[in-house]
């Protein structure tokens, strides 16, 4: 079946219209970058375009290549964006994952401490007078003494929130321009399958990084967690990051934003 299709490729090739030419070449180009392999060899593809037909040809075979080109530069980008929302997203699961340990570190003081006598007393109260060298968190002691709490400090809380504007900002941007790549696909009826493939992929790492993240905090993909979840106060700390983290098939893309990305990647942009 294989060796059948690539035999169709290379009858395209040699019998098909500058257009069609444009896009199995295009392809070739698409399938280097994404795979570092492709259906047709380099001589195959040359041996089959040396001799186009009619101007007309030449300029549609020429038109195509030029749309792909203009998406290897524009998805270069794209990469780059991508990149960036990752990294963003790897320091802030850090961040869930230090603040998550606060459950555990709660646990630990209050073994150590446990007990009603002086000597318990004195080693809560220093545990609390220490709790400035607790990154992201703070100490505190019951009213009446006997337990230490451990919670996630002001600090902390504005680190995490604003680590997650930044990623629904980063991950907005990166949508627009992801669409944008594929409505000049979709317009200019070249539909390059690696270039797709490819964007494809990125979303589907990013949806399932952003799922990672809450699942540090809370099991968001049980069962039982909408039963759960009604449990929780209104104001849980990892409610509310879990729930802050933006949902990127509801992110909106703005018009004017999907249009000033539309013009970089035909050039009449900046």
């Amino acid at each position: 079946m294989w060796d059948s299709y690539r035999r169709d490729l290379r009858r395209a090739v040699r019998t098909g219209s500058g257009r069609e030419k444009g896009l199995l070449v295009a392809n070739y180009e698409a399938e280097r970058e994404v795979y570092g392999t492709t259906s047709l060899t380099s001589s195959t593809l040359r041996e089959g375009v040396k001799d186009i037909g009619s101007p007309d040809e030449a300029r549609q075979f020429h038109t195509t290549l030029e749309a792909q080109k203009r998406l290897s530069v524009y998805l270069s980008n794209v990469q780059t964006r991508y990149l960036q929302l990752r990294e963003t997203i790897v320091y802030l699961t850090g961040t869930f994952f230090v603040l998550k340990q606060y459950q555990f570190v709660e646990n630990l003081l209050n073994d150590i401490s446990r007990g009603s006598g002086k000597r318990a007393a004195a080693l809560r109260k220093r545990i609390v007078s220490n709790s400035h060298r607790l990154l992201l968190g703070e100490i505190a002691l019951d009213e009446g003494g006997g337990y230490v709490h451990v919670r996630v400090s002001d600090t902390g809380k504005d680190v995490a929130f604003k680590t997650i504007e930044t990623i629904r900002d980063q991950a907005l941007y990166l949508k627009t321009k992801i669409e944008v790549a594929l409505g000049f696909m979709e317009e200019s009826s070249i539909h390059l399958k690696a270039y797709e493939a490819y964007l494809d992929g990125i979303e589907g790492e990013l949806r399932e990084l952003i799922r990672s993240a809450q699942r540090l905090l809370y099991d968001v993909d049980s069962d039982s967690w909408q039963e759960m979840r009604e449990f929780l106060a209104r104001d849980d700390d990892f409610l509310r990051l879990v729930e802050a983290l933006p949902d990127y098939n509801a992110l909106i893309i703005d018009e004017d934003a999907y249009r000033t990305e539309e013009a970089i990647l035909l050039g009449d942009g900046e």
